[in-house]
């Protein structure tokens, strides 16, 4: 009995190779016919007066890096083109049911699809991908390339960390005009389906249009994909704008401090050294642009400016400390009172009224000098705590309205 089952499983062994030998057989036959007397520098059209329409989808995989100086976006996309060959198709029943097969790239004809805004030697869509085209029975055939590509985005940092940015990635053709290759985008919108989040970068919204443009008489089209990318700020809310609050305020510590401890100077000059420490150390997390200054940046050099006058103020302030006091004058007055008063009256001859005019003169001067008491004077130490204190004051309502303006400016 285990003799029959062994033989029968043996038979059915035998059956399916030479089944699937037999398939193996009938799609290299396939492949021979359809490729015999095909060229693939011509268009699979029958009549040459017709574009050939072409359709396309993005896929973004993932967003690598976003580089505001060099105002490059590096991504990683998965196109889907697709489109009608009328020279690859065939009767599935004459190839042993064969319903589709995979054909070497570079043995078919494929649309000479770009893309427009690349960085660096833009080469065609599909040139260094190991992806081959799908071509079914009916003669529609799918074509699924990738590449990671660096493509321009005009990148605004005013606003950073709060900013966001808009890329387009363009996809255009060669040399075919739309009279020859007619170009046309499959959805509305970016595919994010496989999209693999990105840890700096969200994706806000994503769209699609076709753009025509008129070149040596003729129109050629383009698709621009196009992206909302809003940056996530809490990295660099929690690294930089916190610790940079922080030194702000320890600069009020400075006015705080009694002047008779002999350390104003030497904490103001501790804290404006921590404020040039931490720029250097963020100098290459902030972007590095000169058309477009972040706020953000401006407002950490008004920090260091007013952190470098602090150290001034003090010095002002440690000086009226020290200041050696004036020796107090005695200012005398002198008080004139005047007892009589004569009226005279003057003709003139040449005018018929008579002027009455009132002279005031001393029949004798009284002068009587007065010893006016002494003005009383602050001391040193008592200035210098006035003038420190409304200094402090200023120094804290500066650095609360900037820190206002900042916020309400990065969020507008």
């Amino acid at each position: 009995m285990s003799r029959l089952l062994s033989l029968r499983t043996l038979v059915i062994a035998v059956v399916c190779v030479l089944c699937k030998g037999a398939e193996l057989l009938k799609e290299a036959m396939l492949h021979t016919v359809l490729f015999e007397n095909y060229n693939p520098r011509v268009r699979p059209v029958s009549d040459s007066k017709i574009a050939l329409s072409v359709e396309v989808a993005m896929y973004l995989l993932r967003i690598t890096d976003l580089s505001e100086k060099n105002q490059v976006l590096t991504s990683s996309i998965w196109m889907d083109i697709r489109w009608y060959d009328e020279l690859l198709k065939w009767n599935e029943s004459d190839y042993g049911g064969v319903s589709s097969l995979l054909a070497d790239k570079d043995k078919i004809w494929t649309p000479d699809l770009l893309v427009q805004n690349e960085i660096g030697n833009k080469r065609g869509i599909g040139e260094t991908t190991l992806n081959d085209p799908i071509v079914m029975s009916d003669g529609h055939v799918t074509w699924w390339p990738g590449k990671e590509i660096k493509t321009t985005c005009k990148v605004d940092s005013t606003k950073y960390p709060f900013d966001s940015q808009f890329c387009e990635i363009e996809i255009s053709k060669w040399y075919s005009n739309d009279n020859v290759l007619n170009i046309t985008y499959t959805y509305p919108s970016v595919d994010l389906v496989h999209y693999e989040q990105s840890e700096e970068w969200e994706i806000l919204s994503a769209i699609v249009r076709k753009h025509r443009h008129f070149e040596a008489s003729q129109n050629f089209s383009r698709i621009k994909y196009g992206m909302t990318l809003q940056r996530r700020p809490l990295f660099y809310v929690l690294n930089i704008m916190v610790p940079l609050i922080i030194l702000s305020l320890l600069n009020q510590l400075c006015f705080i401090l009694p002047i008779e401890s002999g350390e104003k100077i030497g904490m103001c000059m501790s804290i404006f050294l921590t404020f040039v420490v931490f720029l250097t150390l963020i100098s290459d997390t902030l972007p590095q642009s000169s058309i477009h200054i972040p706020i953000f940046g401006m407002y950490l050099v008004f920090q260091l400016v007013i952190s470098g006058l602090i150290i001034g103020l003090e010095v002002l302030v440690l000086f009226t400390y020290h200041k050696p006091q004036k020796e107090i004058k005695d200012r005398n007055t002198q008080v004139c009172n005047c007892d009589n008063d004569r009226i005279s009256q003057v003709n003139s001859d040449d005018q018929t009224v008579n002027k009455v005019v009132r002279i005031n003169t001393l029949t004798h001067n009284e002068f009587s000098l007065t010893k006016a008491p002494p003005e009383p004077e602050l001391n040193g130490s008592h200035k210098a705590a006035k003038l420190n204190r409304i200094l402090g004051y200023m120094v804290l309502g500066v650095n609360t309205f900037t820190l206002a303006l900042l916020f309400i400016v990065l969020h507008s």
